[in-house]
């Protein structure tokens, strides 16, 4: 029996009972009321433990596959820590006291109902997650709705170039909303291979490690807003993405940080790896946020529309490690958000994720996403992305004080 948290507590000694109390009564299914009811309290951000033995057969796994992945996970970090070292030499000004910078883990929850994703993730996620899953909840029968019709009617010329700054603040179980990043998102456009695209550039600023910065470039086609070609540079690994109408093709470099030993011109990249995704042709294919802000933007909202969009199922907001999927999006009404620059009237957007989707609120005037609101990932349930340089709104509405 299982008696501790993820975190490495143990777990209360009445939670402990109540596993035991469920393993003696045998292993039986969850109806679709019960698993419908944890789906929307996991969706909302509780925590809910769910013995494995309810999951059914297809989903589940037996003990001895939960630690031959998990030794198989130990052997990859193994080799993984081994590349780290033979990219980073100790040298003599390092002092080997020195305290290794801490990762949070790579959370293997599975995705709540709604998200898309099978109830089980499988695949390279699921195998470099160093701890075995042994409790998930199975997905209700009939799983979520059918997507909607291909978002259409973009018109590209609504895409202003110009630089915005967002700050993002997030929350937990643990602490209230905090100061989480701060990124700028700049759009430009140009030709490339005598081909008109749209540029964006993220830079999450304050994140410049090791003498290099993090930063994220999209290139669109600047008539579809399709994406053509993406490049992440993380310190010290490069992610490269190819896109056609119909494909994704990623590469991941690691990319060693020269030394003085070692002259940049004679440094290689002794590890890469890669992968093709199959996308739906059909639909536009939406690779980050940020391409997200600008799509909206270019679309022709108003109340009742609705659409999909093409994403990659799974927890990752950056690799391709699942297959591609849809998301639905409609306009739910019309709110007011008050901003550093006045009180704006906004579309509510809702992004469908899950149990609780998320809300873009877009300005009716210039299609700019002022704030988004919703989930993270597994460690951030709530989270708020905040429009805070950049306003183009000339409409302000009256303010209005906030209650006390």
């Amino acid at each position: 029996m299982n008696t501790g948290r993820e975190d490495g507590e143990t777990l209360p000694a009445e939670v402990q009972q109540l596993v035991a109390a469920l393993q003696q009564r045998g292993e039986k299914q969850a109806d679709d009321r019960l698993l419908a009811r944890i789906q929307a309290s996991r969706a909302s951000g509780v925590r809910v433990l769910v013995p494995a033995h309810v999951v059914d057969t297809d989903t589940s796994m037996d003990l001895e596959r939960v630690w031959t992945r998990a030794r198989v996970a130990v052997l990859i970090a193994g080799a993984a820590a081994f590349a780290l070292i033979a990219l980073f030499p100790p040298t003599r000004a390092v002092s080997t006291a020195a305290s290794p910078s801490s990762t949070a883990p790579v959370s293997a929850a599975p995705s709540v109902a709604g998200s898309g994703g099978a109830s089980a993730p499988r695949g390279m996620a699921e195998l470099l997650s160093p701890w075995p899953r042994v409790a998930y909840a199975q997905q209700p029968a009939g799983g979520r709705a059918g997507p909607l019709p291909a978002i259409s009617g973009l018109n590209a010329a609504r895409v202003v170039p110009g630089v915005r700054s967002y700050v993002r603040l997030s929350s937990n179980a643990y602490h209230d909303a905090l100061p989480h990043k701060l990124y700028e998102m700049a759009v430009d456009t140009l030709r490339l291979g005598g081909r008109r695209v749209i540029r964006i550039v993220t830079t999450e600023l304050g994140s410049r490690v090791l003498g290099r910065e993090s930063s994220d470039t999209l290139v669109l086609d600047r008539m579809t807003l399709r994406p053509l070609r993406r490049r992440v540079d993380l310190v010290v690994m490069r992610l490269e993405q190819d896109f056609t109408d119909s494909s994704l093709t990623e590469r991941v470099t690691m990319v060693p940080v020269p030394t003085r030993a070692r002259k940049r011109d004679s440094v290689t990249a002794p590890f890469r790896w890669g992968q093709t995704v199959r996308l739906d042709r059909k639909r536009l294919f939406v690779v980050s946020e940020s391409m997200l802000r600008v799509v909206l933007s270019a679309l022709p909202l108003h109340g009742g529309w609705r659409g999909s969009i093409g994403v990659l199922e799974g927890e990752s907001k950056l690799f391709a490690l699942g297959p591609s999927g849809f998301r639905n999006v409609r306009v739910a009404g019309i709110d007011t958000v008050q901003t550093f620059s006045g009180r704006i009237e906004t579309w509510r957007v809702e992004l469908e994720t899950g149990g609780t989707p998320e809300r873009w609120s877009v300005s009716r005037e210039t299609g700019e996403t002022l704030l988004t609101d919703g989930r993270y990932d597994v460690s951030y349930p709530e989270s708020r992305s905040w429009l805070v340089g950049g306003f183009r709104e000339m409409n302000r509405l009256v303010p209005v004080r906030r209650p006390r």
